[in-house]
């Protein structure tokens, strides 16, 4: 009787293991699709500049100053420029309604993609890069991509 439940048990542990181990994949999976769009600013009906726009502009509405600083990762920080700023300025004001003063950082970071936007005034920060965003999401995703991989056998 103890084999037996001794060897449910260990059954069930290794194929919780082999689902987690399937969960964590599709999430990997997922953040090699975010790099591949952040790299090439493209991927099937995505367009990194447009996700860029309303990362920075959800940041900007979480955030109640309007001296606000971008930091991007060294390959961004190239592509979204002070020739961009007047257009990423105008996107931001339609979707907050307030006058943001955007500038862009002398440094960089290191992450795959995103932005870091600071408040001056009030000294807060909203990270919003792909890894951040990634990480939030994971948990309430979680269920959900254990569902579609597993079916009923969670």
């Amino acid at each position: 009787q103890r084999i037996i439940a001794e060897t449910k048990i260990d059954v069930r542990r290794k194929r919780m293991d082999a689902q987690e181990e399937a969960i964590a994949e599709s999430f990997e999976e997922a953040k090699k699709i975010l790099e591949e769009l952040a790299e090439k600013g493209k991927r099937d009906n995505f367009v990194y500049k447009d996700i860029m726009f309303n990362l920075i502009a959800s940041a900007s509405e979480v955030v109640a100053g309007n001296k606000l600083e971008l930091v991007f990762n060294q390959r961004d920080s190239k592509i979204f420029s002070k020739k961009m700023l007047g257009e990423l300025t105008t996107f931001v004001k339609d979707r907050t309604g307030r006058d943001a003063s955007l500038t862009l950082t002398d440094k960089t970071m290191q992450f795959l993609g995103g932005v870091v936007v600071r408040d001056l005034e009030k000294h807060v920060e909203v990270d919003n890069t792909l890894e951040t965003k990634l990480n939030r999401l994971k948990e309430n995703l979680r269920v959900d991509v254990a569902k579609i991989l597993f079916g009923d056998r969670i």
